[in-house]
Protein backbone atom coordinates (compact mmCIF):
# COMPACT_ATOMS: atom_id res chain seq x y z
CA UNK A 1 0.00 0.00 0.00
CA UNK A 2 1.31 3.48 -0.67
CA UNK A 3 1.23 5.55 2.33
CA UNK A 4 0.67 9.50 2.51
CA UNK A 5 2.88 11.09 4.74
CA UNK A 6 0.52 13.21 6.30
CA UNK A 7 -0.01 13.20 9.95
CA UNK A 8 -3.32 11.98 11.00
CA UNK A 9 -4.61 14.66 13.26
CA UNK A 10 -6.93 13.10 15.82
CA UNK A 11 -9.02 15.00 16.99
CA UNK A 12 -12.96 14.88 19.16
CA UNK A 13 -12.55 11.29 19.93
CA UNK A 14 -14.03 10.11 22.66
CA UNK A 15 -13.07 6.63 23.51
CA UNK A 16 -15.52 4.98 26.67
CA UNK A 17 -14.42 1.59 28.22
CA UNK A 18 -14.71 -1.58 27.18
CA UNK A 19 -14.28 -4.16 24.35
CA UNK A 20 -16.28 -5.16 21.30
CA UNK A 21 -16.85 -9.12 22.10
CA UNK A 22 -18.59 -10.82 18.78
CA UNK A 23 -19.64 -13.98 19.78
CA UNK A 24 -19.37 -16.62 17.62
CA UNK A 25 -20.56 -16.01 14.30
CA UNK A 26 -18.02 -14.20 12.83
CA UNK A 27 -16.94 -14.67 8.75
CA UNK A 28 -14.34 -12.61 7.57
CA UNK A 29 -12.94 -13.70 4.47
CA UNK A 30 -15.84 -12.80 1.85
CA UNK A 31 -15.19 -12.35 -1.52
CA UNK A 32 -16.53 -10.90 -4.86
CA UNK A 33 -15.91 -11.02 -8.22
CA UNK A 34 -15.67 -7.67 -10.30
CA UNK A 35 -16.43 -6.94 -13.91
CA UNK A 36 -12.61 -8.06 -14.56
CA UNK A 37 -13.19 -10.84 -13.35
CA UNK A 38 -10.76 -9.56 -10.20
CA UNK A 39 -11.39 -11.74 -6.74
CA UNK A 40 -12.04 -8.90 -3.83
CA UNK A 41 -11.26 -10.16 -0.89
CA UNK A 42 -13.81 -8.53 1.99
CA UNK A 43 -15.87 -7.02 -0.54
CA UNK A 44 -18.69 -6.95 1.98
CA UNK A 45 -16.62 -5.73 4.72
CA UNK A 46 -16.00 -7.33 7.79
CA UNK A 47 -19.13 -9.71 8.29
CA UNK A 48 -20.26 -10.28 11.77
CA UNK A 49 -23.44 -12.65 11.99
CA UNK A 50 -24.94 -15.42 10.32
CA UNK A 51 -24.53 -15.01 6.61
CA UNK A 52 -27.73 -16.31 6.03
CA UNK A 53 -29.58 -13.60 8.30
CA UNK A 54 -32.63 -11.49 6.92
CA UNK A 55 -31.66 -8.18 7.41
CA UNK A 56 -28.21 -6.56 6.61
CA UNK A 57 -27.19 -3.63 8.89
CA UNK A 58 -23.86 -2.01 6.59
CA UNK A 59 -22.36 0.02 9.49
CA UNK A 60 -19.71 2.69 7.49
CA UNK A 61 -16.90 3.74 10.63
CA UNK A 62 -14.12 5.37 11.75
CA UNK A 63 -11.38 4.77 14.13
CA UNK A 64 -11.07 8.56 14.60
CA UNK A 65 -14.32 9.09 14.90
CA UNK A 66 -16.05 9.38 19.05
CA UNK A 67 -19.30 8.50 18.01
CA UNK A 68 -18.59 5.35 16.11
CA UNK A 69 -16.37 4.31 19.21
CA UNK A 70 -19.57 4.94 21.10
CA UNK A 71 -21.41 2.79 18.98
CA UNK A 72 -18.87 0.59 19.30
CA UNK A 73 -18.91 -0.10 23.02
CA UNK A 74 -22.75 1.45 24.18
CA UNK A 75 -25.21 0.46 20.91
CA UNK A 76 -23.57 -2.17 19.71
CA UNK A 77 -23.65 -4.76 22.18
CA UNK A 78 -27.13 -5.33 23.02
CA UNK A 79 -28.40 -4.97 19.53
CA UNK A 80 -25.74 -8.00 18.57
CA UNK A 81 -27.62 -9.78 21.80
CA UNK A 82 -30.97 -9.12 20.82
CA UNK A 83 -30.57 -9.34 16.89
CA UNK A 84 -27.61 -11.20 15.99
CA UNK A 85 -26.63 -14.27 18.03
CA UNK A 86 -30.61 -14.73 17.32
CA UNK A 87 -29.41 -15.25 13.95
CA UNK A 88 -31.87 -12.25 12.84
CA UNK A 89 -29.49 -9.62 11.46
CA UNK A 90 -25.75 -10.21 9.81
CA UNK A 91 -23.52 -6.84 10.41
CA UNK A 92 -21.35 -5.48 7.57
CA UNK A 93 -18.51 -3.28 8.97
CA UNK A 94 -16.25 -0.91 6.74
CA UNK A 95 -13.31 0.55 7.78
CA UNK A 96 -13.40 3.87 6.28
CA UNK A 97 -10.22 6.56 5.46
CA UNK A 98 -7.34 7.47 6.34
CA UNK A 99 -6.61 4.76 3.98
CA UNK A 100 -3.58 3.53 6.37
CA UNK A 101 -6.38 2.33 9.24
CA UNK A 102 -8.37 0.92 6.62
CA UNK A 103 -5.58 -1.17 5.36
CA UNK A 104 -4.50 -1.79 8.58
CA UNK A 105 -7.80 -3.13 9.47
CA UNK A 106 -7.89 -5.15 6.21
CA UNK A 107 -4.28 -6.55 7.17
CA UNK A 108 -5.29 -7.95 10.10
CA UNK A 109 -8.05 -9.57 8.92
CA UNK A 110 -6.36 -11.78 6.26
CA UNK A 111 -4.34 -13.18 9.28
CA UNK A 112 -7.91 -14.19 11.31
CA UNK A 113 -7.32 -11.06 14.26
CA UNK A 114 -8.97 -8.39 12.94
CA UNK A 115 -11.16 -8.52 16.25
CA UNK A 116 -8.45 -7.97 18.15
CA UNK A 117 -6.75 -5.16 15.72
CA UNK A 118 -10.63 -3.93 16.30
CA UNK A 119 -10.76 -4.04 19.82
CA UNK A 120 -7.19 -2.88 20.96
CA UNK A 121 -7.45 0.22 18.47
CA UNK A 122 -11.21 1.06 19.67
CA UNK A 123 -10.02 0.76 23.26
CA UNK A 124 -6.31 2.87 22.21
CA UNK A 125 -7.02 5.00 20.00
CA UNK A 126 -7.32 8.24 21.45
CA UNK A 127 -4.28 7.77 23.42
CA UNK A 128 -1.78 5.86 21.28
CA UNK A 129 -2.25 6.73 17.69
CA UNK A 130 -0.82 10.52 16.87
CA UNK A 131 0.81 9.64 13.73
CA UNK A 132 0.61 6.94 10.82
CA UNK A 133 3.76 5.31 12.49
CA UNK A 134 1.97 4.78 15.12
CA UNK A 135 -0.35 2.04 13.30
CA UNK A 136 2.10 -0.65 13.88
CA UNK A 137 3.35 -0.18 17.28
CA UNK A 138 -0.59 -0.75 17.79
CA UNK A 139 -1.01 -3.22 15.72
CA UNK A 140 2.05 -5.19 17.61
CA UNK A 141 0.16 -4.39 20.89
CA UNK A 142 -2.83 -6.10 19.45
CA UNK A 143 -0.60 -9.41 19.58
CA UNK A 144 -0.58 -9.70 15.22
CA UNK A 145 2.24 -11.49 13.60
CA UNK A 146 3.97 -8.62 12.58
CA UNK A 147 5.94 -10.02 9.94
CA UNK A 148 2.53 -11.17 8.14
CA UNK A 149 1.63 -7.64 8.62
CA UNK A 150 4.27 -5.63 7.67
CA UNK A 151 4.47 -8.26 4.55
CA UNK A 152 0.69 -7.40 3.60
CA UNK A 153 0.85 -3.11 4.81
CA UNK A 154 3.58 -2.69 3.08
CA UNK A 155 2.91 -3.73 0.09
CA UNK A 156 -0.60 -3.04 -2.60
CA UNK A 157 -2.51 -6.24 -1.59
CA UNK A 158 -5.54 -5.07 -0.86
CA UNK A 159 -5.84 -1.62 -3.54
CA UNK A 160 -8.37 -3.69 -5.15
CA UNK A 161 -10.76 -3.39 -2.08
CA UNK A 162 -9.86 -0.20 -1.04
CA UNK A 163 -11.16 0.29 -4.15
CA UNK A 164 -14.15 -1.23 -4.32
CA UNK A 165 -15.35 0.10 -1.17
CA UNK A 166 -14.67 3.90 -2.15
CA UNK A 167 -17.20 2.90 -5.13
CA UNK A 168 -20.07 1.89 -1.77
CA UNK A 169 -18.85 5.12 -0.09
CA UNK A 170 -19.92 7.01 -3.38
CA UNK A 171 -22.59 4.89 -4.60
CA UNK A 172 -24.07 5.37 -1.14
CA UNK A 173 -23.26 8.73 -0.32
CA UNK A 174 -21.39 8.14 2.49
CA UNK A 175 -19.94 11.13 3.86
CA UNK A 176 -19.73 10.97 7.46
CA UNK A 177 -19.29 8.12 10.60
CA UNK A 178 -21.05 6.54 11.50
CA UNK A 179 -23.72 5.80 9.02
CA UNK A 180 -25.66 3.02 8.64
CA UNK A 181 -28.10 1.35 6.08
CA UNK A 182 -30.58 -1.45 8.08
CA UNK A 183 -31.82 -3.38 4.53
CA UNK A 184 -31.13 -0.18 2.59
CA UNK A 185 -32.40 2.07 5.12
CA UNK A 186 -30.30 5.06 5.80
CA UNK A 187 -29.39 5.97 9.46
CA UNK A 188 -27.40 8.73 10.04
CA UNK A 189 -25.14 8.79 13.20
CA UNK A 190 -24.95 7.04 16.24
CA UNK A 191 -29.01 7.41 17.18
CA UNK A 192 -30.46 6.26 20.40
CA UNK A 193 -30.60 2.11 20.19
CA UNK A 194 -34.47 2.30 19.96
CA UNK A 195 -33.93 3.82 16.16
CA UNK A 196 -31.80 1.06 15.42
CA UNK A 197 -34.35 -1.19 16.90
CA UNK A 198 -37.27 0.37 15.21
CA UNK A 199 -35.39 0.08 11.56
CA UNK A 200 -34.40 -3.64 12.25
CA UNK A 201 -37.91 -4.81 13.38
CA UNK A 202 -39.55 -3.06 10.31
CA UNK A 203 -36.62 -4.79 8.26
CA UNK A 204 -37.94 -8.07 10.52
CA UNK A 205 -41.41 -7.26 9.46
CA UNK A 206 -42.77 -6.84 12.91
Amino acid sequence: MKKSNFILIIFAVIVLGGLLVYGKYYYQKTTDVDKDNQVIAFAQGFVVGNPDAPVVVEEFMSYLCGHCLNFTNDTFPPLKEKYVDSEQVQFHVFVMPPVELSAAALCAADQNNFLAFHDYFTGHVASELKTADDIKIMTQKSGLDMALFNECYDSDKFSATLAAWDKIYQQKNVTSTPTFFVNGQLISGNQPINVFESAIDQALGK
